[in-house]
């Protein structure tokens, strides 16, 4: 294959795609060693490949063909193959995966918006044997308890949970109003992915984001408010930062065509979805299915749905679902939950989050998304 080495292209140059994308990770002497293999097609457009970007999430490389494939391939094409692979082996930190993207330099938009290709790949596990020996120590005889014992500690447990039933009846009483108290607190920070979709779905996506920002207690990331550093950073690096800093992710499920609406005028001062937004929804799918394995992480991730959108794909499926509007106010005391820090919080939390006044513009939003009329009759 043609060596490689570092270089920064002019943007002048002109674009030219990757034909495909495969990643790998191997142990190599305690070492995890990232092999990565790319595939360019053999065609006219050979000529114009000045190099390859690959970023491994962790270390970003921008390298050229030396000597050059114009002069490898003065001909562009050969016969009896339709695309030359090359290689590229990396030494990465552990991790528990990598997510891989890579494109021809200089870069050029594809259909989808994005000129990469992604690849998610799981390092080896590591096994340990353990030789030491174990020595099996017999269990001591149970030693009988007094019955006045358990009395006594039966009569002192009915007493504290009265107790503690009366104190909870008062003190909730004093602070039915206490949501205004909580909803001052700390905001949860919170990432929204969603596919993309057609007006009436992204009104309903523009909607949550704003519910949950302005009555929710949330401090929402979302992609459309955050144009700009998606386009600096590239769609994977701001999402996997994203979600490293947020406690909740809110993946919004695909809503089927048959249920959008497209004689309704679309929602005010919406337009259609970013360009990196599928992007983001495809990457979001594979960070779920590579947690799938670890409880704890797959906590962080939720499906919302907007009423009936049938069935969810397998990497969804496992994840907390909350079906809107019905399920609003649970959504909202499950965000709560993530800033309790005192017990006066911890006694309201089943106070509705929101009034009707409230959710009043995302309840149209969806109403709209499914050809409903609003509380007025007209679509909004």
């Amino acid at each position: 294959m043609a060596d490689l080495h570092e270089i920064s292209f002019p943007q002048e140059w002109g674009p030219t795609p990757l034909a495909d994308l495969k990643a790998s990770v191997s142990l190599e002497g305690g070492l995890n060693m990232l092999d990565v293999r790319w595939a360019i097609a053999v065609d006219s457009t050979i000529q114009n490949v000045k190099g390859i970007e690959i970023d491994t999430s962790q270390e970003t490389f921008k390298c050229e063909y030396i000597p050059s494939l114009a002069e490898a391939f003065p001909g562009g094409l050969i016969p009896g193959k339709e695309q030359i692979w090359f290689n590229y082996r990396i030494n990465v930190f552990p991790a528990s995966y990598y997510l891989v993207q890579a494109c021809n330099l200089p870069q050029t938009p594809t259909e989808n918006g994005s000129p990469f290709k992604y690849q998610m790949v799981r390092p080896p596990i590591r096994t340990t044997v353990d030789t030491a020996p174990y020595i099996t120590t017999p269990a001591p005889p149970p030693v009988p308890v007094p019955v006045g014992l358990i009395v006594g500690l039966m009569v002192a447990g009915l007493a504290l949970l009265l107790f503690g039933l009366v104190t909870y009846r008062m003190v909730s009483a004093r602070l039915a109003a206490g949501f205004q108290k909580v909803a001052m607190g700390p905001k949860v920070p919170v990432l929204v992915v969603y596919p993309a979709g057609g007006a009436e779905f992204q009104g309903a996506v523009v909607a949550l984001a704003e519910f949950l920002q302005q009555h929710g207690g949330c401090s929402v990331e979302v992609d459309m408010w955050q144009q700009g550093s998606v386009a600096k950073l590239g769609p994977m690096r701001w999402l996997l930062e994203q979600v490293q800093t947020a406690h909740r992710v809110i993946i919004v499920a695909p809503q089927p065509s048959s249920q959008r609406s497209p004689q309704k005028p679309p929602f005010p001062g919406v337009s259609g979805p970013p360009a990196a937004a599928q992007d983001l929804y495809l990457l979001a799918l594979n960070l779920v299915a590579a947690r799938a394995v670890n409880g704890a992480q797959l906590a962080k991730f939720w499906v919302v749905r907007f009423g009936a959108t049938g069935p969810l794909t397998s990497e969804l499926q496992a994840c907390r679902t909350f079906t809107l509007m019905k399920d609003l106010n649970k959504l909202c005391r499950g965000l709560r939950r993530q800033r309790y820090t005192k017990i006066a919080d911890l006694l309201t939390w089943r106070a509705d989050c929101c009034g009707r006044n409230d959710s009043e513009k995302l309840r149209a939003a969806i109403q709209a998304l499914h050809g409903l009329p609003t509380h007025d009759g007209a679509a909004p």
